[in-house]
């Protein structure tokens, strides 16, 4: 599970970085709305950490793209700003789809715990969407199992009920004629 930080000032990646760095996730840096959007293409993350004010794309624009995208329109951001007008600025990032608004200085353990949060979310989602995939290919070899065994199993069936109607079978020959025409129906039962 990455987490992607968006500022362009450097200082702010690395004060970012280390206050997440105890998670023990990988965390990606951009310094850019357009690098942000570049790392996307890259990169599935977890959650997002998006500066409002950056030069070119500012995080208003970053984010409405994000959402854009089918591939990353669910992706959780928390919009970090030290801007002042922080009620317009609020409103306009939860129109975008945002989780959270924090403004600087901010509480580190706080949004540590946030960050982490939506890190447990898409941990849990993930191994979800890959337990679902494993029952569905499990279903789909057994169906492929159960119509491969179709033939075979009615050849022996089949051959276990002529060679039980046959007049001169020996009767201990008859028991184990027996015992092969039940397994074959248990067997049919069970996977066909």
């Amino acid at each position: 599970a990455r987490i992607l930080i968006v500022d362009d000032v450097p200082a702010n990646l690395l004060a970012l970085e280390a206050v997440l760095e105890p998670l023990g996730r990988p965390i990606l840096r951009a310094t850019s709305g357009e690098a942000a959007l570049m790392q996307l293409l890259t990169y599935d993350v977890a959650v997002i950490l998006l500066d409002v004010q950056m030069p070119g794309l500012d995080g208003f624009e970053t984010a409405a793209t994000i959402r854009a995208r089918p591939r990353t329109s669910e992706i959780p951001i928390i919009f970090v700003t030290g801007h002042d007008d922080e009620f317009r600025q609020a409103r306009r990032a939860y129109a975008l789809g945002a989780f959270d608004y924090v403004t600087k200085p901010f509480d580190h353990d706080v949004l540590r715990t946030k960050v982490g949060g939506f890190v447990r979310l898409y941990e849990q989602a993930y191994e979800l969407r890959h337990a679902r995939e494993a029952t569905h290919v499990r279903e789909v070899c057994m169906a492929v199992l159960g119509h491969d065994l179709r033939n075979p199993l009615n050849a022996v069936q089949m051959s276990a009920a002529l060679m039980a109607r046959a007049a001169d079978l020996p009767e201990h020959h008859r028991k184990h004629v027996g015992r092969i025409a039940d397994a074959a129906e248990q067997i049919g039962r069970a996977h066909v």
